[in-house]
Order: structure tokens, then sequence, then C-alpha cells
């Protein structure tokens, strides 16, 4: 450990809670260099499937933590979103999958599977959840956290004490009660019905499709699950309790009428809630997943949004913890990810309220008006991409964070300050011009605190593709120094000038790659430069990155972009990156 107090502390960090938010998060702490603990107060994991869908960017996400294929091989890839009226008529239909990402589906897979994939990683290096353990009370102290409760059946009194404590302990967490965080928002009338259950249809369809009908009575969802013949109901303000009986009626209902239930593995009823911590840290505590906010299940972006705020908090603690950061990335957590949950509040509230209105209309001229609005809509492609652009997470960002910038210099000044001379406190170089092609197109790269695209280009060294998104997987920031389409020899020395005195300024912290293209006639030589070098054969990179000048981009360990240049400035970057590290 390199906190002062470290002899002292039991963990670098304590994890308040074992569901999917809490459990990504000690994967990603102990991928970081971290130590953790978990604690939990229920005795055993969830048996139940509960939250069922991982979208996109969690895909994404998962995939830097290196989890990835073991979701992949339990989960069933949904592609379809389909609506049925009960006599089998399709009203509405459209794909799912947005191809920017590798992942253009969303992902069904049980909750317990999610929790079960993690617990088992964590338990190679390791790490075992500790249950039951009762948080009962906070107290801060200089440099630590120390928790006070109970253990084990017998609850024997018990304390720990970390440097830092994250609550990912529900909606109702005793640790946002403990830090007097006020919990606002609002409780919906409606109550939900699930139940996981094994059917015989009449309905021929796709195994990749989720669908759902709708009639006079309302609307009934229909997920497939992984196992063969299993899908997930979902009903919304049907007025019963949930009984095997009853989803039969809301089937014979609302669905097909020769359509049976066969085997119900889990009943739950629950009533929707969306609500928004107002802070998301308070000292050394800070707050993530359910414990910060809830929202409509309408979308089935809860977890992901928990799993989420776990990749965005692990590396800043990191950094901070080991004494590489500053803790303006820590107060960035909150500045990010509060803007993002209440946004996909407001989403899901306008889906969970249009959608009861739109399907509960009464009378057979509003259903068939409704019905054929349905299928006019569907057929539009961009309320088509909207929808499934919302649904995958990917357009999340933080354009107004404190740890973002760029500098985009106007085309008509000359950039100042980078030669290599800049560097070592030199006189200022002649720089480079851009001309109005170079910067638009600049301007159409990923901006700060975009999700950086994800994209192959040859690693010269092992003569390999690579996708960029694998450079990450090291945990470091990335530094992608783009020579732009034609190259000139100036701009080439100039990144190599930038590149070395990285390399030596923050070698723990930034991994810093040359990307050259090959559109140009000859590539100017530099023998000085021995570090990675990416040869971006087909161009792609440079087009989406808007790298048809010399050009850098910054990018943090969970994929946005931190900073940008054009020209590569090494006075403007080492400004921004004083703020963030020490």
């Amino acid at each position: 450990m390199s906190d002062t107090a470290s002899a002292q502390l039991d963990c670098d960090v304590l994890i308040i809670g074992a569901g999917p938010t809490g459990l990504a998060l000690a994967c990603e702490l102990l991928r970081h260099g971290l130590s953790c603990r978990i604690l939990d107060a229920v005795e055993n994991p969830t048996t139940f499937s509960k939250a069922q869908i991982l979208h996109t960017r969690t895909l994404e996400v998962l995939e830097q933590m290196g989890l990835v294929e073991d979701f992949l091989k339990k989960g069933r890839a949904l592609h379809l979103l389909s609506m049925y009226t009960p006599d089998l008529r399709r009203i509405f239909h459209f794909t799912v999958g947005e191809f920017d990402s590798a992942y253009p589906y969303m992902l069904s897979l049980p909750q317990h599977d999610t929790e079960q994939i993690l617990i088992d990683h964590l338990a190679k290096h390791g790490v075992i959840v500790e249950r039951p353990f009762h948080v009962e009370r906070l107290q801060q102290e200089d440099g630590s956290v120390l928790v006070f409760g109970t253990r084990g059946p017998q609850q024997t009194p018990a304390q720990v004490r970390a440097a830092w404590a994250v609550g990912c302990d529900g909606a109702n967490s005793v640790v946002r009660h403990e830090l007097n965080i006020p919990w606002q928002g609002s409780t919906y009338r409606q109550r939900v019905l699930q139940a996981d259950v094994k059917l015989e249809w009449p309905l021929y369809h796709a195994e990749d499709e989720v669908f759902g009908f709708v009639s006079e009575h309302g609307s009934l969802g229909v997920f497939p699950l992984p196992a063969e013949g299993r899908y997930r109901l979902v009903a919304l303000d049907a007025g019963l309790s949930p009984t095997p009986e009853n989803f039969q009626y809301l089937l014979n209902t609302r669905g097909p009428k020769e359509a049976r239930i066969t085997d119900a593995a889990w009943l739950h009823e629950y009533t929707i809630h969306c609500r928004l911590a107002t802070a998301f840290r308070q000292g050394r505590v800070f707050l993530a997943g359910d414990a910060a906010h809830t929202l409509s299940p309408s979308t089935a972006q809860g977890m992901n949004l928990g799993i989420q705020d776990a990749f965005n908090l692990a590396w800043k603690l990191a950094l901070v913890h080991k004494h590489i950061g500053r803790d303006i990335l820590l107060d960035s957590y909150e500045a990010e990810r509060s803007p993002v949950a209440a946004e996909l509040m407001k989403t899901s509230d306008l889906a969970t309220r249009g959608l009861n209105d739109l399907f509960t209309l009464h009378g057979s001229l509003a259903q068939s008006m409704r019905n054929s609005l349905l299928q006019l809509v569907s057929e539009f492609g961009l309320v088509r991409r909207s929808i499934s652009r919302n649904l995958s997470m990917l357009d999340l960002g933080y354009p107004n964070s404190p740890i973002v910038d760029q500098h985009h210099a106007s085309r008509l000044t000359r950039a100042r300050g980078a030669s290599a001379e800049a560097l070592s406190a030199g006189p200022k170089g002649t720089g480079a011009n851009i001309g109005l092609r170079q910067w638009l197109d600049f301007g159409h790269g990923p901006s700060p605190g975009q999700r950086a695209f994800d994209g192959r280009a040859l690693d010269v060294t092992s003569n390999q593709k690579r996708s960029l998104y694998s450079l990450l997987h090291s945990g470091q920031h990335l530094l992608l120094l783009f020579a732009g389409t034609v190259e000139t020899e100036d701009g080439y020395r100039r990144l190599v000038a930038i590149g070395k005195h990285l390399r030596e300024r923050h070698p723990s912290a930034i991994s810093v790659y040359l990307v050259e293209a090959t559109l140009h006639s000859e590539t100017p030589a530099d023998p000085s430069w021995d570090g990675p070098t990416l040869l971006d054969e087909d161009g792609w990179l440079h087009q989406t990155y808007g790298a048809r000048a010399e050009c850098l981009y910054l990018i943090r360990p969970d994929g946005h972009v931190a900073f940008r240049s054009q020209p590569a400035d090494p006075i403007k970057l080492d400004e921004f990156l004083a703020r963030v590290f020490i």
C-alpha cells in the first residue's frame, strides 16, 4: 500500500455491497493494483435473474476489464425489437445494434450469472465476499474510513479500516443514510410484475428477438433468457399479485391465447422509484450504482449504469491513492456520473410514462390508431437509430467534466511552441499551419469527454493487428500521436519529441503510441523514436479521428477522450496534465 497510513489499514478500498456494481468495482480496483474487501449483508449471492440486459457500452467496459468472453459464453445476443397484437400481427419491428462497436446488440444474461462471473474472477485473485456483514456506522478519520458493524450469523461486532470506502449497497443504502445525503426524486404509482418462466408458444420468432404484446387489457413484455425456452415476462400496473396463475391470466388476456407457462422459476412484484443522491462523494466515501441513483426498468439500464459508475471511479481512485493523480480526479466522479444518471432517469421516465399511456388505450378505434402509428414510426430510420443509440449507451459522455479539455487552434494562426525546443523551455518553433479542411476534419473527431472510437491498426513491433481498446487493458492513459494523412518531416519530429517527453515524465501513467498512415508517398524517418508505432494501413483511424493534419489524442483508462490538440502542442498538453497528475 502506498498510503501513509497503510500499516493501519485492512485494505486500500472497502466496498459495501456485493451486487454487480460492487463486484465490478472490486475487479477494476484489483486490475489497477489496489487491494480491496467486499462486505454484503445478504448471506448468499442472489439466485434470481433480476437485472437481465447488458448493453453495448457495458460490454465494451467488460472487454477492457478482460472479462467479456465469459459473459458472451453464457449470455444470448439480442438484435431485434418487435411488438405484436394478441392475434400475432406484428406492428413494430427493427434491429438494435450500433456498428461503431464490436458488440452491436444487447446481451441477455440473468443477474445471478453476472454476479457469479465476477465472484469467480475475484476468487481467482484471492478476494472473497464477506457475508453476512451488516454495516451500522461509518467514521471518517484523517487518511482513512472506519466501518463498524456485525459479522456472521452470531452478529459478532466487527470493524474494518480502509483508505477509502464505496457504498454499493442499493437503493436503501446504509452508507448514504450514514452520510446524510438527501435522496431526491419520486415513486411511480404503477407496480411492475416480473417472472422467469418456461413457455410453450404459438409464435415463431427469431432466437435473438425481444418482443411484446399490446391489447385492450394492457401490454406484456417478453425477453428471451439464455436457457432454451425460458423467458422474462414483464407487466406494468396489472393490479395482480405475482403468481403463476396470474401470469397465465396475463398471457391469456394480453398475449396469444395458446401460450402456456410450464415452469415459473422466479416471480416478483415491485414499485418503480426514480431517485438521485444529491452527492456522490463525501470525503473518502463514495456512492455508486443503486445507492447513488435508481431509475425505471423501462430501458433496462440500471445495472449497466452501476457497472459504468464502477469503471469510472476505479482508475481515479487508483491514481490518487498511489499519489500519481490529483484530487480533482475524485471530484470529477460526481461531476461526470451524476449528470449521466440524471439524463438516463429522464429518458427512462419519459419511456415509462409514454409507453404506459400508449399501451393502456381503450376502445377499438384508439387501439387501431395506436397500432398504425407504431407501424409507421418503426419504418423511419431516424427513429430506429435514435432508439438503438440511446439503448446502447455509447453516446453518454462528459463534455463538462473538469478533467477534459482540448486545444483546437484557429486555422489562421500558427501552432505555438510546437517544436522540440519548446519542450526544454527553449525558443518557440514556427509550428504548423492548419488549413480549413484539416481544421474542420479535426472538429468531427471525438471531442473531449466523448467515448473514443475503437479501430484496428498494425502494431509494428509485434506485426499484429490490434484494436485501440486493447491498448487500454494496461489501465494507463493512452496518448495517440497522429502523424496526419500527409506527413511532414517537421510535424513528425514534433510528435517524436512530445512522445519522448511524455514517456520520461509519466512512465507509469501514460502509454504513448505514434500512429502513422499509409496514404502518403514516403514516411519520414526519425531513428530517435524507439517507442511503439501503429500503422493505420487503410487510414480509417486517421479519418475517424479527424487527423488529416498532425494532432494528438489523450484517451483515459475508461476509454473517454481526456485531451486533444491540433496541432500537437506540447505546452498545452503539459498544462492539462499538470491539472490531473502530480
